[in-house]
């Protein structure tokens, strides 16, 4: 996407904070064109930015870019489920990412539906058993899902990408 005209707007009015409702590939595209005019300021950008692809478009505007993140770290170990996560990975040489730990999540919550959901699964028959799972603990990420409700988390962190490019808590 060309940011010229996005760019061009945002910096007649000098923010100090830009929240990046977009791709990853729109959010990159936009910050690169931002530094390039000469313009500083935070960028903020939803989970879905969170990924290595991410971190090496920005090249070397990643620096202080804060990431929402839906997800508790996969890094640190701090949960159950971020463990297992890790040791899986680990046994599959896999490098750990956000994006891994949400697949990862999402499997074990539609492990739980389909073992709920019994034998004779049918779609139907799958949406009623994570309907009634309700209050759900995947491993220090909680869930909720109900007839009508599918709230699922309510968890939201953010993170810093360092001069390095890791995300940092």
């Amino acid at each position: 996407a060309d940011m010229t005209e996005p760019v061009g707007v945002l910096a007649a009015r000098q923010p100090q904070v830009v929240l990046l409702v977009c791709s990853a590939k729109a959010a990159a595209a936009f910050i690169a064109g931002y530094r390039a005019a000469g313009h500083n300021a935070t960028f903020i950008s939803l989970s879905n930015t969170s990924s290595n692809d991410y971190v090496q478009a920005l090249g070397p505007h990643a620096r202080g870019a804060i990431i929402t993140q839906v997800m508790p770290s996969p890094f640190s170990g701090g949960t159950p489920l971020a463990r297992d996560f890790a040791a899986l990975a680990g046994t599959r040489k896999m490098p750990l990412s956000y994006g891994g730990l949400y697949g990862f999540a999402s499997a074990r919550l539609l492990a739980l539906g389909l073992q709920r959901a019994g034998a004779d699964i049918t779609r139907a028959g799958l949406v009623k058993a994570l309907e009634g799972l309700g209050e759900v603990d995947l491993g220090g990420l909680r869930l909720r899902y109900g007839p009508g409700d599918r709230t699922g988390s309510n968890f939201v962190d953010a993170t810093i990408i360092t001069q390095g490019g890791r995300f940092m808590r």
